[in-house]
């Protein structure tokens, strides 16, 4: 519900799933060298997943230390609240979506 922060992790794999349910964990625990964390989702030799991996990880030990996610090299991540549906992308270029899922939501529901 309102209140917490919210994002959409979309950093492309190298499996035919795309990104998968879970995939987020290796960069979460900073672990992309580690097969048992990384699921083989992610190649660690690509720079770009260890720049990503390297800010994610340091957001969630920022959010474990204050109870605020800011701070840690991402974009400015707002609470999310049931105007705006502010989102963290995570991807390529991390950056703040209000509510990007919208459009599919209000077709998938018959909403105008």
């Amino acid at each position: 519900g309102p209140g917490g922060w919210v994002y959409n992790f979309d950093v492309p794999g190298n499996t035919p799933l795309g990104v998968a349910h879970g995939s987020d964990v290796a960069f979460t625990f900073n672990s992309l060298n580690s097969d048992v964390a990384s699921f083989g989702f992610h190649d660690p030799s690509v720079a770009l997943n260890q720049a990503i991996s390297d800010k994610w990880s340091q957001t969630f030990a920022t959010f474990a230390r204050t109870g605020n996610p800011n701070g840690a090299g991402l974009p400015d991540w707002p609470k999310y609240d049931a105007t705006d549906r502010s989102c963290l992308i995570v991807d390529e270029n991390p950056r703040i979506a209000n509510d990007p899922d919208g459009e599919s939501m209000r077709q998938c529901y018959g909403m105008t």
